[in-house]
């Protein structure tokens, strides 16, 4: 049995919306496929070519399954002093990750840094997901083919990741 006052109620909280031209199928879902004009998929030589102040790393360093092939040191990026490392896949050798350290390592800069990213953000993404992990704050904003993390690690370790999506993993969903 319907309940006809569940509908009317239904019905005046859908309709203002409706009429704003407001639905949910018309709206776009962000995706993530890269930073800045680095895009997954890019190889070496395209990063070198689009980011001539960043400084190939020799030998390259392992990071999760991906190798640091260039850095960028002291971008700004809104009053923030960070690092931007270019990561690629092992077995492609094309563009996987990018991750930005913060150079601020003392535990209440590093606390403000993190706040501001996450500020940032949720301000441009919206709504994340949260994995606390003891003191370890990270913040995981998922999109179709990316994901964006952002650490606190230790308490004095501010770290953002934008990394594709494997194609077998599924990302953590918003919480």
């Amino acid at each position: 049995m319907e309940n006809p006052l569940f509908r009317k109620i239904l019905l005046l909280a859908v309709l203002p919306l409706a009429a704003l031209g407001f639905s949910p199928a018309q709206q776009p879902t962000p995706d993530l496929d890269g930073w800045t004009s680095a895009k997954w998929g890019m190889t070496p030589q395209q990063i070198a070519s689009h980011f001539p102040d960043a400084e190939a790393i020799t030998p390259p360093v392992r990071s999760f399954d991906e190798l640091r092939k260039f850095v960028m040191h002291n971008v700004q990026i809104s009053n923030l002093k960070l690092e931007v490392y270019f990561e690629f896949g092992m077995d492609t050798d094309k563009l996987r990750a990018v991750t930005l350290t913060s150079l601020e390592t003392q535990p209440q800069i590093a606390e403000a840094v993190f706040q501001r990213l996450q500020q940032l953000l949720s301000d441009k993404y919206g709504i994340y997901g949260k994995r606390d992990e003891g003191k370890d704050l990270i913040r995981v904003w998922s999109f179709r083919s990316g994901e964006i993390t952002l650490r606190l690690l230790g308490g004095d370790l501010t770290s953002l990741r934008y990394h594709q999506k494997s194609p077998n993993k599924k990302g953590l969903e918003k919480l």
